[in-house]
């Protein structure tokens, strides 16, 4: 992996406008992100909620995941007007690092700093905040991956020939795709 940002948005499940995410972080590790939530953000449950994540930029080939959330630990840090989210992913990212982090070292860190981010950075792999307008075009540039990865998905509408699946062939087998 490469020193490029990473950006972790947790949102609706389903959202496709990703304009109006609940809270903007990143990965701690490939396991679990971390965001400040906005303050008029409503959760609702697990159920209802996914977290989107993107390398910053978005180059060609990369993936944009959306991975539920398998548990979460929501609140305030001490005299912080910042609330945030501890997110354990359903499944690991790829995007994410494998820096250990554990429940207890996270607590133990968000209580000690007053910084939601910064606790973040101590811990792992979280790096350096990313901008308003960072955030927009990311955010921009996941939707423009993520419409272009469904139009591409639907390849065939009818029964496609032996000739029209060779020549379209994904697997990237070349001629011993058989």
């Amino acid at each position: 992996m490469s020193d490029r940002k990473v950006l972790a948005v947790l949102i609706k499940a389903g959202d496709t406008a990703l304009d109006r995410p609940l809270g903007v972080g990143g990965l701690i590790n490939e396991n679990v992100a971390l965001v400040v939530l906005d303050e008029k953000a409503e959760l609702g449950s697990l159920a209802e909620l996914e977290v989107l994540i993107t390398p910053v930029p978005l180059a060609d080939g990369d993936v944009v995941e959306r991975i539920k959330p398998a548990a979460a630990m929501v609140g305030k840090l001490n005299g912080t007007s910042e609330t945030m989210a501890g997110i354990r992913l359903a499944h690991p990212s790829r995007h994410g690092r494998g820096c250990p982090t554990t429940r207890d070292a996270l607590v133990l860190e968000l209580a000690a700093e007053k910084d939601v981010w910064r606790a973040g950075q101590k811990l792992g792999d979280l790096g350096d905040r990313l901008s308003d307008v960072e955030i927009t075009k990311a955010l921009e540039n996941a939707r423009a991956a993520e419409e272009e990865y469904s139009a591409r998905e639907l390849r065939f509408l009818g029964e496609p020939t032996a000739e029209e699946i060779g020549a379209n062939c994904a697997m990237g087998c070349g001629e011993n795709c058989r």
